[in-house]
């Protein structure tokens, strides 16, 4: 994990973890979300283990 976030660059910063996010009248959290300060955008990342727990038991 620590290679794949290295891949967006220095100036990356992690703005927080399980962060809410209010669509409507739904509520939803993010998992990580990241800003890149010179691009001036966002990266939200859902982390999913649902399928790999279902394997494991396998």
């Amino acid at each position: 994990m620590k290679k794949f976030l290295l891949e967006f660059g220095r100036d990356v910063l992690l703005v927080d973890e399980e962060y809410h996010v209010q669509v409507g009248n739904n509520d939803y959290y993010v998992d990580l979300l990241f800003h890149h300060r010179e691009l001036k955008y966002l990266v939200a990342i859902d982390l999913k283990i649902l399928f790999i727990q279902k394997h494991l038991r396998a």
